[in-house]
């Protein structure tokens, strides 16, 4: 695969962290921002298992993706199955591929928005009792800046949506259960899908508890009016 090909900026991801559980949201739109000034939009794969409790997401540059698979074969290879094992390799490994592809030339210079990459690593840790259920969000949010970990409270989104974010807050400190936080979080994704042409199908609910990992995938709004969908082969 081209890695150049993969040079644009993705959306959205939705994180929610509790006692519980965990719950994410991610749409599976790519947007192409093409040399003559018009967009086109291609669904690509975000959600990356890595092992049976542990699930890797990437949003902003492109070739997030292509990072991902690559640390999806390395965590194979090592035989990582512990979420804590594997958060400990995660920042080396995307620090020395983001390295790699900077001197190679695939990441393109002078792109504010091409230095904007994120990864998410969400699952239970099993060598927890209490609080088993994590999430580590790692980010280069500036050109130049080196990946690291951005700490979280347990609720975040990718790019930022306040107005969701602050609605899961509340209901973060009353406890409420992952039954009642999934359906925010879907219907969330539904009327952006529906009134964002930079949102698209599929869109998916992971939720990952005791009984290990469950994703939900169902049908957006409108697809975008303005470019067509390109869905790869």
């Amino acid at each position: 695969m081209d890695l150049k090909q993969l040079e644009y900026p993705m959306t959205q991801i939705l994180a929610y962290r509790s006692p519980e559980g965990i719950v994410l949201g991610a749409d599976s739109r790519a947007v192409h921002y093409l040399a003559d000034g018009s967009t086109s939009y291609s669904a690509v794969p975000k959600l990356f298992r890595l092992s049976p409790h542990v699930l890797l997401t990437t949003a902003g540059a492109g070739y997030g993706i292509a990072l991902c698979r690559a640390f999806q074969t390395h965590v194979e290879q090592k035989g990582l199955w512990q979420f804590t094992e594997i958060c400990y390799q995660a920042l080396p490994f995307f620090r020395s591929e983001l390295e790699r592809m900077r001197r190679s030339g695939l990441v393109a210079e002078g792109r504010p928005e091409l230095a904007r990459v994120y990864f998410v690593i969400a699952g239970r840790d099993l060598d927890r009792n209490r609080d088993p259920f994590q999430l580590q969000l790692l980010g280069s949010e500036q050109p130049g800046e080196p990946l690291h970990v951005i700490p979280n409270t347990g609720i975040f989104a990718i790019p930022r949506q306040l107005a969701v974010e602050m609605k899961l807050f509340r209901m973060q400190q009353t406890h409420q259960p992952v039954s009642r936080i999934a359906p925010v979080i879907k219907r969330f994704l539904l009327e952006l899908a529906r009134t964002s042409d930079t949102v698209g199908p599929p869109l998916h609910l992971v939720v990952i508890d005791r009984n290990g990992i469950r994703t939900d995938r169902f049908p957006p709004g409108r697809p975008a009016a303005s470019s067509p969908v390109v869905t790869p082969e």
